[in-house]
């Protein structure tokens, strides 16, 4: 079972990551990933391709 701590630290990313998305704002988008992810969105007028961190 979870505990509290590691409970409202996944609601605090899971925040951020909406947060991020609603504002468009792709480079804080990108911190709420592994540094390994790949992550693709498109809407009206963006595009966001992430292929992991950079090096």
């Amino acid at each position: 079972m979870l505990d509290l701590e590691a409970i409202e630290l996944i609601k605090q990313l899971k925040g951020r990551y909406f947060r991020f998305l609603d504002t468009g704002n792709f480079d804080g988008l990108s911190t709420v990933f592994t540094k390994d992810a790949k992550a693709y969105f498109k809407g009206g007028d963006y595009e966001f391709d992430l292929q992991g961190w950079p090096a």
